[in-house]
């Protein structure tokens, strides 16, 4: 993924990617899932998600209710995190 290097959250992207291709639900898959429409419109190659769930995003958030006592600005800091890469993704594809 080294196009990819440099980019806003590109560790959590790549890493999000792996867990995809290793068919595992973890935060960092459930992100890349999120913005699969958006992702592959710009080159990136997506791997199957048949297992995630349907609703990544209440997918993310019940996650971290799991692991936190207040898991609201977690959530909110991984979809910023999620549009800083995709909007940096965009700028260079552009």
């Amino acid at each position: 993924m080294t196009d990819l290097d440099g980019l806003p959250a590109s560790q959590r992207i790549s890493r999000g990617l792996r867990d995809l291709e290793e068919g595992e639900v973890t935060v960092d898959a459930l992100v890349v899932a999120i913005a699969s429409r958006r992702l592959t419109g710009l080159g990136l190659p997506i791997p199957p998600r048949e297992e995630l769930p349907r609703d990544p995003e209440l997918a993310l958030y019940e996650i971290l209710c799991a692991r936190l006592e207040d898991p609201f600005f977690a959530y909110r800091a991984v979809l910023d995190e999620l549009d800083s890469f995709v909007s940096s993704l965009e700028a260079t594809r552009a």
